[in-house]
C-alpha cells in the first residue's frame, strides 16, 4: 500500500515494520521545509506538519525527529511508524501535537493512535493532545475538523 511509503502490514508490532520508502519521503518533506525557510523566510517555528492516516504518521515521524521546535504536528487517524527511529532532540519535545482518531477506525485502529500518544508521553513530548471521536471510521468529521482548525489557530497565532 504505497503512498508516503510502502506498508506491507499494519500490525500492533510497530517495531517490526519495514516502511520501505519512509526515509525518502522524510527527505522530500525536509527539502520542502528548507525551501520554505530559504525562499519565503518561513521559520520552522511557523511550520505545521499535518496529515491524515499515512500522512499523519509522516508528520509524527518527521516532526519528532526534527532538529528544531515546529509550530505544531497534527496527526489525524495516524500512528507512529518505526518508533525505534523516533529519537527527539529536546527542541522537538517542545513542538505541540494534536492527534485525532475515530473510535470506529477499521484501517488504523484506535489502539495504534493511543500507542503513538503513549510513546510520545514516554519520550517526553511536552504538549500532546489526543482526541477521540465516537463512531468515526477512517475519515474526518466536522467536529474533528473544527478541533484541527482551533489547534492551527492556536499554534500559528
Amino acid at each position: 500500500m504505497p503512498a508516503w511509503y510502502d506498508i506491507r502490514s499494519l500490525s500492533a508490532h510497530r517495531e517490526l515494520e519495514s516502511c520501505d520508502g519512509i526515509h525518502a519521503s522524510r527527505d522530500v518533506v525536509l527539502k520542502i521545509m528548507a525551501d520554505e525557510e530559504e525562499k519565503h523566510k518561513i521559520a520552522p517555528g511557523r511550520m505545521v506538519l499535518a496529515g491524515f492516516s499515512q500522512g499523519g504518521a509522516m508528520s509524527l515521524f518527521v516532526g519528532l525527529n526534527h532538529a528544531q521546535t515546529l509550530a505544531g504536528l497534527l496527526c489525524m487517524s495516524g500512528y507512529m511508524p518505526l518508533p525505534a527511529e523516533v529519537k527527539p532532540k529536546p527542541t522537538a519535545l517542545e513542538t505541540p501535537v494534536l492527534q485525532c482518531h475515530g473510535d470506529a477506525d477499521g484501517v488504523v485502529p484506535l489502539a495504534y493512535g493511543k500507542d503513538a500518544h503513549e510513546r510520545m508521553a514516554g519520550l517526553g513530548v511536552k504538549s500532546a493532545e489526543f482526541k477521540v471521536y465516537k463512531g468515526l471510521a477512517h475519515s474526518a468529521n466536522d467536529k474533528e475538523l473544527e478541533d484541527a482548525l482551533a489547534f492551527l489557530k492556536r499554534v500559528l497565532a
